[in-house]
Order: structure tokens, then sequence, then C-alpha cells
């Protein structure tokens, strides 16, 4: 089997199934797993009746986070959304937990970075 790359038959293997694949592959995996079980927690509602601000992992609460004024600064004034408009942080959350294991599912499976 041919490699796209111009190493020879045993570097490429080392690629395929050595700490390489776990640290890339594997560990892209995990953490596409954790952060999309986090994402999901983050996205649940709240009970009826009870105080969002004293969830175990609170949902957006309208308010704007320092890290996000920053940001917000940084663009144009016609690029700016008001807080209301942005999209929750556990749905950027959860999109990002997908692409994780997307790009996890193409290493294995197009680039042969395998773990064994």
């Amino acid at each position: 089997m041919s490699c796209w790359c111009s190493a020879s038959s045993s570097e490429s293997s080392a690629w395929r199934s050595g700490p390489v694949s776990w640290a890339s592959s594997g560990g892209l995996f995990v953490v596409g797993v954790l952060l999309g079980s986090y994402a999901t927690l983050k996205i649940r509602p709240t009970r009826p009746g009870s105080d969002p601000r004293e969830a175990r992992f609170p949902i957006d609460n309208g308010e704007e986070t320092p890290f996000q004024a920053r940001v917000q600064r940084l663009l144009p004034m016609r690029l700016r959304l008001e807080h209301d408009d942005r999209i929750a942080d556990g749905a950027k959350l959860f999109v990002a937990s997908l692409a994780m294991l997307g790009v996890s599912l193409a290493m294995e499976a197009v680039f042969g970075i395998a773990v064994s």
C-alpha cells in the first residue's frame, strides 16, 4: 500500500499506529466526545420554576463575558451583534465537537492514521 507522503513503509506504519495516532486521532475523538457531552448539558433547558442562575451548567444568562466584550470591540460596527442575536454558547460548542469528530474520522478513514 502506498502512502501519499514520501516516507518509507516502516516510517508510515509508525504514523498509523504509534503515539502520534493516539495523540492526534484518538485524543481528538475523546475530546470531541467530552465536548459534545458538555455542550449537550449546556444546551439542555432548566426546569420550569427553577432559577437558571443556580443551574449546574448554566445556560446563557444574557450577560456578556469579558472575553466576548473584547472580541466585540475588535470588530467593526457593521459586524457587531447584540448579545441576544448571537448563537448560544452550547450550540457553538456542540458544532465544534461535531467538527472534531469529523476531523478524527477523516484522519482515520482518509489519511490512514488509525489507533490500533
